[in-house]
């Protein structure tokens, strides 16, 4: 049995272990230009139904895999997405035509946690304001908050939080989480302290927001919620866009109640005409938090391995499926 196996997930192609697995085991890899360099965020209908012609799995990074595309593609059998969110894949819809639906999970977590420390120390210490000084000749003193000592809330205390939590103790800071599952083992072994949701709001000098988005935290921090925070807070979001609204997230940006914030996602990506941008007290990312080389290497390889996996009809580590096969 062989299969041919679409890529479409931005920069598997830097990673070559992943191709020679999927070659090594039989599979026709189909490289697109989207597996190189591009973003496949942009994606979707036509366009995908006729690069899936008769593909058996596809490894996709954001492609949109609505109802419409998945009716469309029958040879399709399995999506391994490269990462771990997947609102742009229509599950029910790939659980009805017998779609295995799977994420790298585990792939990115350390990465991501980097990313959170690197946009709070950004925020924080007021690094671009500092870096467009120095460099247009101004040689100004810019002055912000140490983090030792500082309150952080974590919301969403899974893998990507977890690591947060480790790296806030490297930093001296008290932290607190809210999660609908609570892991004691691990509040106890790091000295975690779990909150409702608005009390960890009204208690957090910075808040990371590290949940899925989903219909529980979709518009999870809206204008109320920015309300409950502290004067002069800074705000992390490197999970997605839409548990966020942008717009209040701006208003209070803009007014001063809150100190800043780092956006790595966003409710539209590319944020074209988002109130966020040219705002001074924030920094923004291009959804970056996962692309380090070594996570990229991880999940690339995770996602061949899945396919290789189902190719010959072995179910993959159950924590990374997320619309099975059926029964």
């Amino acid at each position: 049995m062989t299969w041919r196996v679409l890529t479409t997930a931005r920069g598997f192609e830097a990673t070559p272990e992943a191709a020679a697995l999927l070659k090594r085991a039989g599979c026709e890899v189909v490289a697109t230009p989207y597996s190189g360099s591009r973003f496949d965020y942009e994606l979707g209908g036509d366009a995908l139904v006729a690069l899936l012609d008769g593909i058996d799995a596809h490894i996709a990074g954001s492609a949109h895999l609505t109802r419409d595309v998945i009716e469309r593609a029958p040879a399709l059998k399995l999506i391994s997405r490269r990462g771990v969110g997947y609102e742009r894949i229509d599950l029910q819809a790939a659980r009805e035509h017998d779609v295995v639906v799977t994420i790298t999970t585990g792939a990115n977590q350390h990465a991501v946690a980097d990313h959170v420390f690197g946009l709070l120390l950004a925020v924080a210490r007021r690094t671009l304001e500092a870096h467009r000084s120095v460099t247009e000749g101004r040689w100004e003193s810019f002055i912000g908050p140490e983090l030792r000592g500082k309150t952080l809330g974590i919301i969403g205390l899974g893998r990507v939080g977890k690591g947060v939590a480790r790296r806030a103790l490297g930093f001296s800071m008290r932290v607190v989480a809210a999660d609908p599952v609570v892991d004691d083992a691990f509040s106890r072994a790091h000295d975690v302290t779990y909150l409702p949701l608005d009390e960890l709001l009204a208690t957090a000098d910075v808040v990371s927001i590290n949940a899925s988005l989903n219909e529980t935290t979709r518009g999870l921090i809206d204008r109320r919620a920015l309300r409950r925070l502290k004067a002069g807070a800074i705000l992390i979001n490197t999970a997605r866009g839409g548990i966020v609204d942008e717009a209040a997230l701006a208003e209070a940006l803009r007014s001063g109640q809150l100190g800043g914030a780092g956006i790595d996602v966003f409710e539209r990506e590319p944020p074209a005409g988002s109130a966020l941008i040219g705002l001074p007290n924030v920094v923004l990312t291009p959804h970056v938090a996962a692309y380090t080389h070594e996570a990229m290497a991880a999940a690339n390889l995770l996602a061949a391995r899945i396919v290789v996996d189902l190719m010959h009809g072995r179910l993959p580590d159950l924590d990374c499926i997320v619309a099975g096969p059926k029964r």
